[in-house]
């Protein structure tokens, strides 16, 4: 039976194997009483340096004009964005979010439709403003149907770039509701560099296409080697609403990434779906041994998320950020 009242921790994550251990509380923010101003500007940043990282995942489910205009649905929102240091969010679908240069549904459309810029706006009142917090946000062009967002902590994360995969098969507008050839992917993922103390990393999120979805997974692991072999840093982490279970992807289909190269966080039998009909483990996390050597084991899916907000749970996993890069 699925709890709705707190996280579901669970941990260590060995390729192919998890084995469930109880997560500790987090860390309390240190202390500090009576330093004179420079010594504790050098202890927070230090803190800063190497406190662990929790990047979180999460498909809001029509994250657009009906949520971003409804007060109680976004403080529910934003406290679960609050919980993170950085996150990357799918099925953001306000097409007028920003002027999409190339795309003729919401070219030129911004600043003066009313809708341009409503779910930054709105996360900029009720998580920034009304929590006193400073997240910054970066969406992807709009892909088909949808958006995707990466927010962050700016106190503790750096943004460096940003940039939508290339589909090279796909043809016409990306931005097109009704493309007749997609390409590799419906949807192709969204990448967001960052750097958080020691620790930079790449993300590249993705919603794939549930009809099509075992081709997807294989175009994605072809996505993220081709990331790695176009960077010198080689710490990506594949996260999103990846259709990963159920009818969408059964247990014993063979697809690229079930090999011993990569880690999958939640596992195969976990459920991060609200819905109470359903067992399914669509969204996780992926990635290789140049990643998981930050990965300090402990992962979640935050299993508090009420229907009216969305159809998927949240998950995390945590990243150590005080080791040296080789």
């Amino acid at each position: 039976m699925k709890s709705l009242s707190k996280a579901f921790l669970i941990g260590v994550m060995i390729t192919g194997c998890s084995y469930p251990i109880k997560i500790a509380n987090e860390t309390r923010p240190l202390e500090i009483k009576t330093f004179e101003k420079k010594t504790l500007e050098a202890k927070i940043s230090s803190a800063k340096a190497q406190s662990n990282l929790k990047i979180c995942s999460w498909n809001i489910q029509n994250f657009g004009e009906s949520k971003a205009s409804n007060p109680q649905v976004m403080q529910k929102i934003s406290s679960e964005i609050a919980k993170c240091d950085i996150i990357a969010l799918q099925e953001i679908s306000n097409v007028y979010e920003k002027s999409d240069s190339g795309c003729s549904r919401n070219e030129n459309k911004c600043p003066t439709n009313k809708k341009c810029s409503m779910i930054r706006n709105s996360l900029e009142t009720h998580l920034n403003e009304n929590l006193g917090l400073k997240y910054k946000f970066v969406f992807s062009p709009q892909v088909k149907d949808e958006r995707y967002m990466f927010a962050y902590n700016s106190d503790k994360v750096a943004f460096i770039e940003s940039y939508l995969v290339d589909d090279f098969k796909k043809t016409g507008e990306i931005c097109s509701a009704s493309l007749i050839d997609y390409g590799f992917m419906v949807r192709e993922p969204f990448v967001g560099k960052f750097k958080a103390g020691n620790f930079e990393f790449k993300l590249m999120t993705a919603h794939t296409q549930p009809s099509n979805n075992v081709n997807e997974l294989d175009a994605l692991e072809k996505f993220y080697r081709q990331a790695e072999y176009q960077s010198d840093n080689k710490n990506i982490i594949l996260l999103g609403d990846l259709n990963a279970g159920c009818t969408y992807l059964k247990q014993n289909e063979s697809i690229a990434f079930r090999n011993l190269r990569y880690t999958w966080i939640v596992g195969d039998e976990e459920d991060t779906t609200v819905s109470t009909t359903t067992n399914c483990a669509y969204d996780r996390f992926v990635f290789t041994s140049s990643a998981k050597k930050y990965y300090t084991g402990k992962y979640a899916i935050e299993t508090s998320i009420s229907k009216e907000v969305s159809d998927h749970y949240k998950i995390w996993a945590e990243f150590r950020t005080d080791l040296q890069q080789e």
